[in-house]
Order: C-alpha cells, then sequence, then structure tokens
C-alpha cells in the first residue's frame, strides 16, 4: 500500500466531479501530520459566491472533514492554485475530470490546465462516481 501525501491539495466546486475529488483527497492525506487543503477560485468580482462558500463551510464541510483547511482565492482559478501551489507547495493536487468547463466547451478546462501549468503533480480523478 502507498503512503498518504503529507499535503494534499483538492479543487472543491460543488459537481460530482469534485465528490470525487474530495472523496479521493481524503483517502490520500495523512491526517496525523498532514495537510488538507480544500482550493475554491473565483473571479475579484464573485466575491459573494466566496463568502457563500464560507458559510457552506463552516455548517458543514468543515464538521465533516476536521483538520481540512479551506483556501478561497480570488483570481482566474488556474492561474489562482498555480500561483498558491507554487507558494504551499502541496505534494499533489486532486482536481475531477471536467472540472472548470464551461456547458459545450472543450477549452478552458480545469484539470487540462493544471496538468499544463501547476508546479506539483496533479492528479486527475473520474468526473462521477464508479459504478
Amino acid at each position: 500500500m502507498t503512503q498518504p501525501f503529507g499535503h494534499v491539495a483538492c479543487w472543491v466546486d460543488g459537481t460530482a466531479a469534485g465528490t470525487v475529488a474530495l472523496a479521493t483527497s481524503a483517502a490520500l492525506w495523512r491526517r496525523d501530520d498532514g495537510r488538507l487543503s480544500l482550493l475554491h477560485a473565483t473571479g475579484p468580482g464573485e466575491t459573494r459566491d466566496v463568502q457563500r462558500l464560507r458559510e457552506d463551510w463552516e455548517r458543514g464541510r468543515g464538521r465533516t472533514l476536521p483538520g481540512a483547511e479551506p483556501v478561497f482565492l480570488l483570481d482566474d482559478p488556474a492561474t489562482a492554485i498555480c500561483e498558491w501551489a507554487g507558494r504551499e507547495a502541496p505534494d499533489v493536487i486532486v482536481v475531477g475530470a471536467g472540472a472548470g468547463r464551461a456547458p459545450g466547451r472543450d477549452v478552458g478546462n480545469l484539470a487540462d490546465e493544471l496538468v499544463e501549468r501547476a508546479p506539483c503533480a496533479v492528479l486527475v480523478v473520474p468526473g462521477s462516481p464508479g459504478p
């Protein structure tokens, strides 16, 4: 069996892909002395979304994943995550396939951008739970 990672970062976006990424991240996280950073980024004009996410965290996820740290970033998601990863040096970023993809568009897929630009390993998990 492989050893858990010391610092796991996970893109959380409320989608089925995000749910799979979160479950995978929790399984990879070394809980006794590691870090689990739950990332969400939104454009500077969308600060209400960030406030809602913080409130959701305090009511729900913060209790289900004690010890995990929410990270709210204001910028284009790929740019914000890569800059954050450059500073915080996670061992791996976990992201769901299709995360950040606008309906009907094949470009702008967050997973693709992170694979190309992130300064650390990126694990892309299936966009929906298996059978």
